[in-house]
């Protein structure tokens, strides 16, 4: 018998690659069926750099939204708000 228990959901994605007191980078991978979205917030101490390591996307924040592949490098600025990654593509996402 498995106990199964739900997933607690956090504000960022585990595990680090790196985690310093100075910027953390995440490894994104969706793969357009069981990971298809995931969402974020950048407020107005930070930003966030995506690295399009392979397969394609969109990225959307507010009204802007961008169409990404593979070697595509994009920044969410500060104060950005809430922004969507979706597609199937895997990244590094570096917030500061």
């Amino acid at each position: 018998m498995t106990k199964r228990v739900p997933i607690l959901r956090k504000k960022s994605f585990e595990p680090h690659i790196v985690d310093c007191d100075y910027f953390t980078v995440d490894k994104v991978v969706l793969d357009g069926q069981r990971m298809k979205k995931i969402f974020g917030e950048i407020d107005k101490t930070s930003f966030a750099s995506l690295l399009v390591l392979d397969g394609a996307g969109k990225v959307q924040s507010g009204e802007e939204s961008v169409d990404v592949q593979k070697g595509d490098s994009i920044f969410i600025t500060a104060n950005a708000g809430e922004y969507e990654m979706k597609g199937k593509f895997e990244a590094l996402l570096t917030t500061v």
